[in-house]
């Protein structure tokens, strides 16, 4: 019986890891291009249970003026700053993320990326990184080196953040191996024991 607890235990921890895993949804970000001639591309991760962002990896290619040099947002480079995930809220625009490079990253300038999306990001759907210009529903990136050193390249590319279809295979995968160690151990514990019979031994 101990040994089965101990079965069930382990099933339910594998499950609630399991469960943990599918609130965190990927998202690709693809085809995105500035008006410099630079492009960017990469991922970042959305807790669905706390509708942020949590975890980027981002990259941006140099241009032909202005910002003329590639970086890479990662949490080692750079932090979000603002974000939000809210469809129809007082946010402005209502669903972006913005991130800013760390302090020290980049000699004497800081780094910024701005990108405002089409729709609420939910789990199956897609949506595009706005880029039409207009008030609130521009995406761009900055670079500011001080007052008289200031580069702004704006998103015109009809860029696209796809999130998996099916982004639950580890979670299956780790339910099968809790629903497997549970099968073994009952069959373990309903297996009928040999028992050996008691032989004396005469002691001269």
């Amino acid at each position: 019986m101990p040994r089965l607890v101990d079965a069930i235990c382990i099933g339910v921890l594998l499950a609630t890891a399991s469960a943990s895993h599918a609130n965190v949804v990927g998202w690709e970000l693809v085809n995105l291009s500035f008006d410099d001639g630079a492009t960017a591309h990469g991922r970042f991760t959305l807790d669905t249970v706390l509708n942020q962002i949590t975890d980027f990896d981002i990259f941006t290619s140099a241009g032909a003026t202005g910002i003329d040099t590639a970086f890479q947002y990662t949490p080692a480079t750079a932090r979000i700053t603002q974000q939000s995930n809210v469809a129809g809220g007082s946010g402005w625009p209502d669903v972006f993320m913005q991130l800013n490079s760390l302090d020290g990253i980049i000699p004497g300038a800081t780094r910024e990326l701005f990108l405002a999306f089409s729709q609420q990001l939910v789990l199956g759907g897609t949506a595009t990184v706005l880029h039409d210009g207009t008030l609130g529903r521009t995406s761009y990136e900055h670079l500011s080196g001080g007052e008289v050193n200031q580069h702004q390249r704006f998103v015109v590319g009809p860029g696209v953040v796809d999130p998996p279809i099916v982004p639950e295979p580890a979670q299956m995968t780790w339910l099968a191996i809790g629903l497997a160690v549970l099968v073994g151990v009952a069959w373990r514990q309903r297996r009928p024991t040999l028992s050996v019979p008691g032989r004396l031994r005469a002691i001269s």
